[in-house]
């Protein structure tokens, strides 16, 4: 049986490696998710900083290609990493995630609400 650390050794290697099949065949919507999906991998094992680099790299792609759903969810978990270790980043990312969210939702004259 693997143990707990085995597990997580074993995770972070398929998300490694769906990240290079992502880059080698040059699928951007594939890349942002592995990539977001690492970040969360390290996030979740509270290693907010590691996550960082992972999230801003999709980010990064999610704006490039239009990809507005994932550029929200990613402003948000940026958001949650910088929360305590920089308020300034962290005032960026809710400002933009306030702006992606209204650009989703079309509401370009209304406060957005929920």
């Amino acid at each position: 049986m693997l143990s707990h650390q085995d597990r997580n050794d074993e995770a972070k290697e398929l998300f490694e490696q769906a990240i290079a099949n992502a880059e080698k065949n040059d699928n951007a919507p594939k890349l942002t998710y592995a990539l977001r999906v690492m970040g969360d991998f390290w996030k979740n094992r509270g290693n907010r900083l590691e996550a960082i680099p992972h999230y801003e790299r999709a980010l990064e792609l999610a704006q490039k290609f239009s990809y507005k759903q994932d550029e929200n969810k990613l402003y948000y978990r940026l958001s949650q990493c910088y929360q305590d270790y920089d308020q300034k980043e962290f005032e960026r990312c809710l400002l933009n995630m306030y702006k992606s969210q209204k650009a989703l939702r079309g509401e370009e004259n209304e406060i957005l609400e929920d």
